[in-house]
């Protein structure tokens, strides 16, 4: 193509490896995206020493386009998905759907102020303007 194609996976895995501290990334992202593995074998390809922890969120998806994205009784709901997570002690978290940053503080409070969150879109976002830079 005439244009650069940039996906969201690698420049998320990539912003994803470069923050974390403990070589342990959670991901979350729709059924179908976590079986393709997508993420994890970017982020394995990357260091293959993280370890890679893996969740399918759907719920999420429907809350976001149901604006149901606050509120204690929506918090719940969030802690109760992410429960699984929470035992891997991962200090970085994907957020592998386009839907998910619109729950960031859902999920921030679910997960802990020490589990950074990564928005592939942001990384995206800029590895686009380095395409348009050179």
């Amino acid at each position: 193509m005439p244009i650069p194609v940039i996906g969201v996976i690698e420049p998320g895995s990539k912003l994803a490896v470069s923050s974390t501290k403990d070589k342990r990334i959670g991901v979350i992202a729709t059924n179908s995206t976590i079986k393709s593995g997508s993420y994890e074998k970017n982020i394995n390809k990357i260091d293959n020493a993280v370890e890679v922890f893996s969740l399918g969120c759907p719920e999420f998806v429907t809350m976001v386009e149901s604006e149901n994205y606050s509120g204690y009784e929506n918090q719940s709901k969030v802690n109760t998905i992410l429960a699984p997570m929470m035992g891997n002690k991962i200090d970085t978290l994907v957020l592998g759907c386009t839907h998910f940053p619109i729950m960031k503080n859902l999920i921030q409070n679910a997960l802990g102020s020490k589990v950074l969150l990564v928005d592939p879109g942001i990384a995206v976002s800029k590895s686009i303007k380095k395409c348009f830079i050179c």
